[in-house]
């Protein structure tokens, strides 16, 4: 799946900054962190156009949007700012990218209006020019000191809302004039990415964004452009597992540690390069004594002798799906080793940028250091690598440790330089120090198995969250309190896990994984189970002599903090039925023996008290609307359908524009209906979308209200698409006319509509023909330009355009347009020599036929012809050169033809009349042969 942007350059925000908002940011009298919290909004709002907290204003400030600076109290100031359009600034005639920042006020500050002022009061700063004049978040010394490192290899290593990725994104800004490729883990980061360098960059065509699958597959077309999802995979190991002609102890009951052990080692160090002792591995799995070896400071040998054998005994054609990404990943490093030059992006590249590193096997950091290697050679200076990962935050399960990184990386790329980040510079405080102190579910585990890479984390965050403790008394109720948190805005249930017991999903209760907020950020995180989970992992922890349950006590921690670590304003624990051990470890984390409860902490709070606290009565429509906006721009790429659910709610919060209940902001209006139709595109594009039609019927009536009106009569030729109708060629066609257009208008649209091309060229290859020899053109012209667009990255689409001339050359064949069928197959290469004799035959051109038959092989169809012209000399040949028994007969027919004509000396002395009868008694004489009619197909 391609996400890349077009190669144009984007046109840039701008933000109106007001001389009261400049004085404040000048005056040393304003709180440090409240103006730090103020230059990350800064940087927010000109990369995204909105930061993630927005809060409406009521009264005579309606129209004015605020965001949350914190405070005394942890809510105390807040940032006021108007996008073009709204009310406040409607008559300025601003631009549509214009966002005017306006003032700091308190939060009871909301009673009286605020004016806007005018230009001469505004200093207009885009997004690269906010650094100049202070409003960009300061960096700390130790990311300064990343940033400035002059090593070829730096890593970065810190706790969520350490600032790694930003320090990753300013560094690649510190390339001018260079090419540089940022790699990360998601298409939802990545877009984030793009953003980011699309507002700051000086050239954001020489920063090319990519998720690492999509460079897999550009090393490694052949790879699946769609990975199952972790559950999925893994219940499609413990189903192969049982049905195992023996038992694999003790695998075969903990399905989700072998999966980890398979993706992670057995596939994922299946290096082909000696490694810390291992020979080189030959092949995509490892070998048994080099598993052994491996893993010797962790397993026992017979658990790792049975993991190999429990893998060995899985049927092969199951194994590429289970493992994903690193099985194809060891392809595509022996096609790098083999000599395979990298893919285009790594021409003239100055630096590679990775995030999140450690949800990367070793397999596959072997196959981006082999990549970097081979783009280095025959340069001056090697191309530099920066990367950022944190090992407890890891949601596929690669076992990811900084020691065996740089012992796969260092035979290329040298042993670089280390930099520990320390300083939370995103989380709320109390959130913060929940992460931080949540690292003591890691006490106890071998030495082994604990996370590298922590240190004492510097929380300076101004806002202050909260943390509140729920048990509900049975799943019913859990399913009433889950609706109910999930009916508003940006709210989210995790089970701390990599699946979700069906138990906790009463009537379809939607609770996530771990893995599935990966990168997703939400104002509420109700994590689902939590006490019981923590319960569990100090049990498995205590069995100190059992290595796979101190794997399954690591793997679950890390699942745990990677849930705690999405939350930017609470975390609720939700929690089912009686707790056993009283208040019990998870107690223990909010409540520090030290350092005393949590900020902001609630103990315990009933069910009914809880929906009463987050209840948003109080929201404005306008409020409520941009919430859904940005928690479904950040789901549209993961969850699609979740993502179209809130806009559908925003969309019926919208009500009209002139009503007081309703949203009066047209920039606001127009952005639902755009992200809608954006959405319903996602999702109709899905593979296996069974409501694709209605989708895009839906797309077409929201772009036509978000007045894009190219993009609304796109979506009913992909409307046609999707139905997937016998003549839907000229509606592919119309598209593939109209692609530019589209794209001009709405660049988003890029993925979800190429997507709908693909998918449609490749359905045609067993799809019903259309009727008429001008359809069928259309349709092959339509596939033939599909092919042509992603000649480079999608070579599926040929295979399936030369199936489907074939299938459009039988039928017109066989309804006798010989002439037509041979047009359609002559642009084949390699040429179908055998369906163009048939078409031959069809015109009733048997020479060019027989020839036709030779090329191909078929000497039997080509005898065939060649007899039925009659050319004996050729069928004699043929037949000799076939063995046939026909051979004999036609030497003889020679033989009499050349006695017949005169080539032979004995007829010299014959008269016209004497031949003549001499002909007519070997007629006479031969007996009759059916099936002498020459053949029409």
């Amino acid at each position: 799946m391609m996400t890349q942007r077009p190669p144009e350059a984007p046109r840039r925000r701008k933000l109106l900054v007001h001389q009261d908002v400049l004085e404040w940011m000048d005056d040393p009298r304003s709180d440090r962190q409240l103006q730090q919290r103020a230059r990350l909004v800064f940087s927010q709002l000109a990369a995204q156009g909105m930061p993630p907290q927005v809060k409406g204003v009521q009264g005579l400030g309606r129209g004015w949007l605020r965001t949350d600076l914190g405070g005394n109290s942890g809510h105390q100031f807040y940032l006021w700012w108007a996008r073009a359009g709204s009310p406040p600034v409607k008559h300025l005639a601003l631009d549509p990218l214009e966002i005017l920042v306006r003032a700091v006020r308190h939060h009871d500050e909301t009673h009286a209006a605020l004016d806007p002022g005018g230009p001469d009061q505004w200093v207009s700063l885009p997004g690269q020019e906010l650094k100049d004049n202070g409003l960009f978040p300061e960096l700390l010394r130790s990311q300064q000191d990343a940033i400035e490192s002059k090593v070829r290899l730096r890593v970065l290593r810190g706790q969520p809302g350490t600032g790694k990725t930003t320090v990753l994104q300013q560094a690649a800004l510190g390339a001018p004039g260079q090419r540089t490729l940022y790699l990360t883990y998601n298409a939802l980061l990545a877009e984030r990415a793009r953003d980011f360098f699309d507002q700051f960059a000086p050239d954001p065509s020489l920063v090319t964004v990519l998720t690492f699958g999509e460079l897999l597959r550009r090393v490694l077309p052949a790879a699946p452009a769609v990975v199952a999802p972790l559950a999925e995979r893994i219940t499609v190991l413990a189903r192969a597992l049982d049905s195992a002609p023996r038992k694999f102890a003790p695998w075969d009951k903990h399905p989700e540690e072998l999966f980890g052990e398979l993706h992670a080692w057995i596939a994922g160090a299946a290096l082909p390069t000696p490694f810390r002792g291992a020979p080189p591995c030959e092949g995509q799995l490892l070998r048994e004594e080099a598993f052994v070896k491996l893993r010797a400071r962790t397993l026992d040998e017979r658990a790792a002798r049975n993991a190999v054998q429990a893998v060995q005994a899985l049927d092969p054609r199951l194994l590429p799906e289970i493992v994903g990404d690193p099985w194809w990943a060891r392809r595509a490093l022996d096609k790098v080793r083999a000599g395979a030059k990298p893919p285009k992006v790594f021409a003239d590249l100055h630096a590679v940028f990775v995030d999140e590193v450690q949800d990367l096997t070793l397999v596959e950091i072997a196959l981006l250091a082999a990549l970097v290697s081979a783009a280095s050679e025959g340069r001056e200076a090697p191309l530099d690598v920066m990367v950022a990962g944190d090992e407890s935050q890891t949601v596929r399960p690669t076992d990811f440790d900084w020691g065996a990184f740089a012992d796969a990386v260092a035979p290329t790329l040298g042993p670089g330089s280390t930099f520990d980040l320390l300083g939370n510079v995103r989380s709320p405080r109390a959130i913060a120090t929940l992460v931080e102190r949540s690292w003591s579910l890691y006490q106890h585990l071998d030495k082994a198995q604990r996370p590298r890479g922590r240190a004492d984390l510097e929380i300076e965050e101004s806002v202050s969250g909260r943390v509140l403790r729920c048990r509900v008394p049975d799943v019913a109720t859990l399913a009433r309190v889950g609706r109910a948190l999930l009916e508003r805005p940006s709210t989210v249930l995790v089970f701390p896990g990599a699946r979700v017991p069906p138990e906790l999903q009463p009537d379809g209760l939607d609770v996530w994984s771990s893995d599935a907020v990966k990168g997703l950020d939400f104002s509420v995180v109700a994590v689902v189970d939590g006490a019981r989970r923590i319960r569990e992992i100090e049990a498995l922890r205590a069995r100190k002599n059992d290595q796979v349950q101190s794997l399954r006590a690591r793997t679950r921690a890390d699942q745990f903090r990677v849930a705690l670590s999405r939350a930017t304003d609470t975390v609720i624990f939700l929690d089912v039925g009686e707790d056993p051990s009283g208040d019990g470890a998870l107690h223990r984390l909010c409540v520090d023996d030290q350092e005393g409860p949590l900020e902001g902490y609630v103990a315990s709070i009933d069910p009914d008290a809880l929906l009463g606290l987050l209840a948003r009565d109080d929201a404005s429509a306008q409020e409520l609307v941009l919430e859904y906006i940005q928690e479904a721009t950040a789901l549209l790429h993961a969850h699609p359908r979740r993502a179209l659910d809130r806009l559908r709610h925003a969309r019926g919060l919208l009500g009209r524009a002139d009503s007081r209940c309703g949203v009066s902001d047209t920039t606001i209006r127009r952005q639902v209906h755009r992200l809608l139709g954006r959405a319903a595109w996602i999702n109709a594009s899905q593979q296996g979308s069974l409501d694709g039609a209605e989708l895009m019927e839906e797309a077409r009536k929201a772009l036509q209200l978000g007045e894009m009106k190219v993009a609304a009569k796109a979506s009913l030729l992909v409307r046609d698409l999707v139905r997937g109708d016998a003549d839907s060629g000229a509606s592919a066609e119309s598209l593939l006319a109209l692609r530019a257009q589209v794209l001009t208008e709405f660049a988003e649209l890029r993925e979800p509509l190429d997507r709908a091309l693909r998918s449609w060229a490749a359905s045609r290859e067993a799809a019903l023909l259309p009727t008429g020899r001008t359809a069928r053109v259309k349709l092959l012209e339509a596939v033939g330009g599909v092919r042509a667009l992603f000649v480079d990255d999608q070579p599926e689409t040929a295979r399936v355009e030369r199936a489907l001339r074939r299938r459009v050359a039988v039928a017109l064949r066989e309804e006798s347009h010989g002439r037509e069928a041979l047009d359609v197959l002559l642009p084949l290469d390699p040429r179908d020599r055998a369906e163009e004799a048939r078409c031959h035959e069809v015109l009733g051109q048997l020479r060019e036929a027989s020839l036709a038959w030779e090329e191909s092989g078929d000497l039997v169809a080509a005898l065939r012809c060649a007899r039925e012209l009659p050319d004996l000399d050729r069928a004699l040949a043929l037949a000799t050169r076939t063995g046939s028994d026909e051979a004999s007969a036609l030497r003889w027919a020679c033989s009499l033809r050349d006695l017949l004509s005169g080539h032979r000396a004995e007829a010299e002395g014959l008269n016209e009349h004497e031949r003549g009868a001499l002909a007519r008694a070997f007629d006479d004489a031969l007996p009759s042969r059916s099936g002498a009619r020459r053949r029409r197909g």
